[in-house]
């Protein structure tokens, strides 16, 4: 039975967690709290639900758009026998019970919040591991990677998105955008079967993602100059590119550069070819 104090833990949770503070799987589920048997550290719990980190603990569920997981992980749990993770999983519904969702901030679809530098599984839990659209938002990418590979079973299989161009979002933690090549240096412990271009993330729509932005930032600016901007073509663009990439005079000259330089500094910021960084070593 039981008791006032406790609570029926999430028993396929339970199954593969641990104490980050010890490493220890043995856990005390009670209402408002999961404690450490071993060590006695206490973990948040929040409508039921563990936060596996101690930094800015999470005082609520998080309300968000629900959506499917990624539709190849449930693909390769779909016979029920393997046991998947979905890293970053937001709001994600689960088509199956052998998948756990985790993320950052706590979702009413989520199982727990976790952090991916240092993720509260033991080693070799899963069996397929999805992270998307989390790793461009992570501190250091590559502790993640190698926290991702610690929970994978020899021969298991991980599913990544990651932004490559994708404008400046979910501000200001959006740290790293990668290259393909960043991307296998990310993941170079893994056997890397492809890096490839999905669906989802083809140019067309990452610049009409681009577009939208700058039409946007440019709603503050002059009638004729939101006209100009509005009415630029992508075979103008190219040929003003063609024209005036080597460095010539004439680029900062053009009617393209001065209307660039006209948007505010929120949207170049959040589409920007790149950035200048000046700093100064402290003294101390």
């Amino acid at each position: 039975m039981i008791g006032t104090n406790h609570m029926k833990k999430n028993d396929l949770l339970a199954s593969v967690l641990k104490c980050n503070a010890c490493q220890s799987t043995n856990f005390d589920w009670q209402v408002g709290k999961l404690v450490c048997t071993a060590c006695g550290h206490n973990y948040n719990m929040v409508h039921d639900k563990p936060v596996m980190y101690d930094n800015s603990p999470v005082n609520g569920i998080s309300r968000g758009d629900s959506h499917d997981v990624p539709s190849k992980l449930a693909e390769y749990v779909a016979d029920g026998r393997l046991l998947g993770l979905n890293l970053g999983a937001g709001n994600s519904t689960k088509p199956r019970p052998n998948i756990i969702n985790v993320d950052y901030l706590l979702y009413s679809n989520a199982d727990a919040a976790v952090d991916a530098h240092q993720l509260p599984f033991v080693d070799q839990a899963f069996d397929v591991v999805a992270s998307f659209n989390v790793f461009e938002h992570l501190i250091n990418p590559e502790k993640a990677s190698s926290e991702i590979f610690r929970v994978l079973k020899p021969g298991g299989r991980l599913i990544i998105h990651t932004a490559f161009l994708q404008p400046l979002h979910m501000e200001p933690y959006h740290y790293f955008n990668a290259t393909e090549y960043g991307i296998r240096h990310w993941f170079k412990d893994f056997n890397i079967e492809q890096v490839a271009v999905s669906p989802n993330f083809s140019p067309l729509l990452n610049l009409a993602w681009m577009a939208s932005i700058i039409q946007s930032g440019g709603k503050g600016l002059s009638k004729p100059d939101r006209l100009s901007i509005g009415n630029l073509t992508l075979d103008q663009l190219a040929t003003f590119w063609q024209d005036t990439s080597l460095g010539r005079a004439d680029m900062w000259t053009s009617d393209i550069f001065n209307l660039s330089q006209k948007l505010p500094d929120s949207t170049k910021a959040a589409v920007a070819g790149g950035f200048e960084l000046e700093a100064v070593r402290p003294k101390q």
